[in-house]
């Protein structure tokens, strides 16, 4: 990992960059804990590949599980050449759709920003039950044992 810049989404897209051979993992820690919700977290790769991750851990819409979620899986996605964003998406409060306003803004943010403007499918986004499409009710088959087994 090169460098961390943190994007806020609701301040005006004000930016904070920090060189990450210059902070502590404590300290980083503190960065993205102290952070305001509707926070980017964009880590820069050395040798970059042209691709990135958005991620957006899970914590039952009461907090985002920014560490064992997110900050953990920072130095391998950086390492394979992809710039990695750690996404502090804010709180639903009895509202579900905040959470998605949140995504979309993001990638929107991401994509004109980048190189990945021109080629969407260079983005992807991951984050089990923010971006879950609602399928339908399917019932399943119950499996039934055999009466004989030898």
């Amino acid at each position: 990992m090169k460098n961390l810049i943190c994007v806020s989404l609701y301040d005006n897209l004000s930016m904070k960059a920090y060189n990450l051979s210059e902070v502590n993992n404590k300290e980083l820690m503190g960065i993205v804990e102290n952070a305001p919700e509707g926070t980017l977290f964009v880590f820069t790769s050395e040798k970059s590949n042209g691709s990135s991750v958005i991620m957006c851990p899970s914590g039952g819409f009461l907090k985002t599980n920014l560490e064992h979620e997110g900050l953990d899986f920072a130095e391998w996605f950086t390492q394979k050449g992809m710039t990695y964003v750690l996404f502090k998406y804010r709180m639903p409060h009895e509202n579900p759709d905040i959470p998605r306003q949140d995504i979309r803004l993001a990638l929107a943010c991401l994509l004109y920003t980048s190189d990945a403007a021109d080629e969407e499918d260079s983005v992807d986004l991951g984050g089990y039950r923010i971006i879950q499409k609602k399928k339908k009710n399917k019932r399943k088959k119950k499996k039934t044992q055999p009466e004989n087994i030898r």
